[in-house]
């Protein structure tokens, strides 16, 4: 199905909607459909009722034109490229379903500071969170410092953007710990070889290389092993 060429009047058009001097035809029952705004306004004694014609002065007539595709059959879909303006209008028009679409949208794209704005602005708690879940990977100081988007998020908001991000943090560190103490007791064990251990031994005269069968060699590999231990453990505490 093919979207509808509103330059062109249709059996159904019952009112113009005039934008930058240009006409779009309409149907009032559809804009109703969409808009207790737009309701009222036709049904209401406002000068539109019974006029033929609607002015729009502050407005542009790609925006409007672009709003009445993706309200009528078969609906532009919901966009990166419209989904702020189509916002603004649903606020504006108090267009509920366009609202729904619109947030709809924004939960299937990935969080940045752009859409967390925009979750921000209309409240959206859901947005905000799935943006933060996402943000938690990649805000940093230097974002915070330097972006000039930051400064607009408020103090709630980059909480919980901030909140996400050191819980991630933990759980990054959280499982670093648990691979270093895995591998402190791996060397632990080979720690336990048979041999003498001599803490002053640190090369072997007879091989440039470890040896297995090489006490020596041996002693050498554990007083290494021993010093990762060490490090390791200090990186734990």
């Amino acid at each position: 199905m093919e979207l509808i060429d509103f330059s062109k009047p249709t059996t159904m058009c019952d009112v113009l909607l005039i934008v930058e001097n240009k006409k779009l035809y309409c149907n009032r029952a559809m804009l109703s459909i969409w808009s207790p705004v737009f309701e009222t306004m036709f049904k209401s004694n406002f000068k539109e009722k019974e006029s033929s014609e609607v002015n729009f002065p502050d407005k542009t007539y790609d925006d409007i034109h672009e709003l009445l595709r993706v309200i009528y059959p078969p609906n532009k879909p919901i966009t990166a490229a419209n989904v702020e303006k189509m916002l603004e209008f649903a606020d504006e028009y108090q267009m509920t379903e366009l609202t729904r679409r619109c947030r709809q949208f924004l939960m299937t794209q990935r969080g940045t500071l752009e859409i967390l704005l925009l979750a921000q602005r209309y409240q959206f708690e859901d947005v905000i969170k799935r943006c933060a879940d996402h943000l938690k990977h990649t805000i940093n100081s230097s974002i915070l410092s330097n972006e000039a988007k930051i400064k607009e998020v408020n103090i709630d908001t980059l909480n919980a953007v901030l909140i996400a991000r050191i819980k991630h943090l933990e759980s990054l560190l959280d499982t670093f710990k648990k691979k270093v103490s895995g591998a402190c007791e791996k060397f632990r064990e080979i720690k336990g070889l048979p041999g003498n251990f001599n803490e002053n031994l640190t090369t072997c005269s007879r091989h440039t290389e470890n040896v297995e069968t090489c006490q020596d060699c041996m002693r050498n590999v554990r007083l290494i092993i021993n010093r990762l231990c060490e490090e390791g453990n200090e990186l734990t505490e």
